[in-house]
């Protein structure tokens, strides 16, 4: 597969997964501080859910898990992530940029060997507080 066709797939995914995580998100969890992403915090989210994106290729629940961790891990929220890309689609230029940074270093990741995305359910997480 080449490289082109491997991020139009992720991307394709991204996008979908992320409208249906968004109308799946509990009303009950905690709401992170909306907060505004730096271009790089942006790249490096991007990245992290496009690798999420192919490990979890065929389980969408999963990857919803697993972009909510993503998330979580860096502080921010769906919607911040969501309302930064689009912004950053009203600036083709400014597009361009980042997304030639994300296909580098989605290439430099395929090169090597790609960092797993640990996923933990609400009952994993409890029982990891508890120990």
């Amino acid at each position: 597969m080449s490289a082109k066709s491997f991020i139009f797939i992720i991307v394709s995914i991204l996008l979908f997964s992320f409208s249906y995580g968004k109308e799946n998100e509990s009303k009950n969890e905690p709401q992170l501080q909306e907060k505004q992403l730096t271009v790089e915090e942006f790249i490096t989210v991007y990245v992290d859910l496009s690798v999420a994106a192919e490990q979890f290729l065929d389980d969408t629940l999963a990857l919803t898990v697993a972009q909510d961790s993503i998330f979580s891990k860096h502080n921010i929220t769906r919607q911040s992530f969501e309302d930064f890309r689009k912004k950053v689609d009203e600036n083709p230029e400014k597009w361009a940029y980042i997304w030639q940074d994300i296909i580098k270093r989605l290439e430099e990741l395929d090169r090597g060997e790609q960092p797993d995305v640990k996923v933990e359910t609400k009952k994993e997480e409890k029982k990891s507080k508890k120990d």
